[in-house]
């Protein structure tokens, strides 16, 4: 849980919804490629004008194993805190994960067969005929908020096309790994601040 301080650094520096949710749509729109490299990237917002946009961009094979993401998103976000400074123009203020993937569109009057929970259950969605590729993107900040937008590859009555949108009680292995990224944020920053190396020049 974080501290008096870490609540003081989000509340000063939790980007604005709005941007938060732009960064989101520009992700997804710019993905046309398919079958391509999946994304993490490091966001961060502009001191000056507050415009939220990517720091840092790694690219994740599809060939990584989906349950392996949460720890090489650890390890980037802290190799990028320990470069962060006081002189930087940009405050990092959150994580994005673009990714493609595949969901079973059903419902309560249309539900799952037992052929397809089981395929599901094995992660072999993409064999279940009614399965919809999708692009989905994700995003958090340290205020806790998340972020979600996808579309489907191809068009289809029924298919899922949403605009980036606040999403609540969203967890699973992406959503979770991203939240631990976001949470090392804050005391990253504090801990800068303390450093003599923060100091202005010519302050003891």
């Amino acid at each position: 849980m974080s501290d008096t301080h870490e609540l003081q650094w989000i509340g000063e520096h939790a980007p604005a919804a709005a941007e938060m949710a732009a960064v989101v749509d520009k992700a997804l729109a710019v993905h046309t490629q398919w079958d391509s490299l999946h994304h993490f990237m490091v966001l961060g917002a502009d001191k000056t004008t507050g415009r939220v946009s990517p720091i840092e961009v790694a690219a994740i094979h599809t060939a990584m194993r989906p349950e392996l993401y949460p720890t090489l998103m650890d390890q980037l976000m802290r190799a990028h805190l320990a470069k962060i400074t006081n002189t930087d123009t940009r405050t990092t203020v959150g994580a994005l994960l673009q990714i493609e993937g595949h969901m079973v569109v059903h419902s309560p009057a249309d539900p799952l067969t037992l052929g397809e929970q089981a395929a599901i259950e094995r992660r072999e969605m993409k064999s279940v005929d009614r399965s919809v590729e999708l692009a989905v993107v994700y995003a958090a900040d340290p205020g806790g908020r998340m972020w979600m937008a996808r579309k489907a590859r191809e068009a289809r009555e029924g298919d899922v096309n949403e605009p980036a949108a606040l999403v609540t009680n969203y967890s699973g292995g992406f959503a979770d790994g991203l939240r631990r990224c976001v949470d090392l944020i804050a005391p990253a920053y504090l801990a800068a601040q303390r450093s003599p190396w923060a100091r202005p020049k010519g302050r003891g």
